[in-house]
């Protein structure tokens, strides 16, 4: 029965990740999603996704996933700009940055999975702008990558917000760990206390 929680809680959560029903999503949204949830919470929580997904659409849709080979093969070769592979880079150029990331987070009792969802987001972030140090990417830089993941990603304005949260977070309370003049650490700071527009995928419908 704890399994079965589980499942319908990752069930779910796929559900509000992308817009439009659940029946006409692309193996390659299913990859994005099965993805993401292994960066910001781990591979246990990764195998738990992807089994409730096979349920969801093999037992409930009547969908067999394999039947879409074509566009999951697809997925073997195409590059995100914000993909996995850069994060070793990322930790290794930024160590210091990722450390006091991490101990911020944990001085205010953030609970794991919220730290994980951070650190993975933060380099997502990075690894969009192609590993640039955080006090040359402008708020700008911070939109582009929201439409990104509108446009690109498809995902829902909830990841959106979920992703636009780690480098607020990463301007207000670790980047004083970076040498900037106070002047354009005052101006991040600015930037990160006000609230973007999420931008909605491109395509829209209900669940």
């Amino acid at each position: 029965m704890e399994k079965a929680r589980v499942y319908e809680t990752c069930a779910k959560d796929f559900a509000m990740s992308h817009k439009g029903p659940i029946r006409e999503r692309s193996a390659r949204m299913v990859h994005a999603h099965l993805s993401l949830v292994g960066e910001t919470e781990g591979q246990e929580a990764k195998a738990n996704a992807r089994q409730a997904l096979i349920h969801l659409y093999r037992d409930f849709l009547k969908i067999d996933l394999k039947d879409r080979s074509e566009d999951a093969v697809s997925l073997k070769h195409e590059r995100f700009r914000d993909q996995a592979k850069e994060f070793q880079a990322i930790d290794s150029k930024f160590a210091d940055l990722v450390n006091r990331m991490r101990s911020e987070i944990r001085q205010r009792h953030y609970s794991i999975r919220t730290e994980q969802s951070y650190l993975a987001w933060v380099r997502r972030f990075l690894a969009f702008h192609s590993g640039k140090a955080p006090e040359l990417i402008s708020a700008p830089g911070v939109k582009e990558y929201l439409n990104y993941l509108a446009e690109t990603r498809e995902v829902a304005a909830s990841t959106q917000n979920q992703a636009l949260n780690a480098p607020v977070f990463l301007y207000r309370h670790a980047s004083v760990a970076i040498s900037v003049h106070p002047s354009r650490l005052n101006h991040r700071i600015a930037w990160a206390k006000s609230a973007f527009p999420v931008p909605k995928p491109r395509n829209s419908g209900t669940t």
